[in-house]
């Protein structure tokens, strides 16, 4: 598993497009504003739904859930919680 740098170029170009695209925050089910900017509490931030703490690749999507920056930060990263991720359906071609 390669290890990757949250602030890397591809990082945040995968970032932008992914958050373009999920709306809402898996933590609390409520929209996410696209308008607010960081450091905003409800703006969109990227859960990482296995802590890149552990050493989880940072750009792999699939562990990826959008979040209100608030929650995301107070789940910090926290694996005991028995959070399930929502389903994500696989892409029909």
């Amino acid at each position: 598993m390669s290890r990757h740098s949250a602030r890397s170029y591809e990082y945040q170009q995968k970032r932008k497009w992914f958050l373009k695209r999920n709306t809402v925050c898996w933590i609390c089910g409520q929209d996410i504003d696209q308008a607010l900017r960081y450091p905003h509490p409800m703006s969109a931030s990227v859960d990482h739904y296995i802590p890149a703490s552990t050493g989880h690749d940072v750009v792999d999507m699939q562990n990826w859930r959008p979040a209100h920056l608030l929650h995301n930060q107070q789940r910090g990263a926290d694996t005991k919680r028995g959070d399930k991720p929502p389903s994500r359906p696989e892409r029909a071609w």
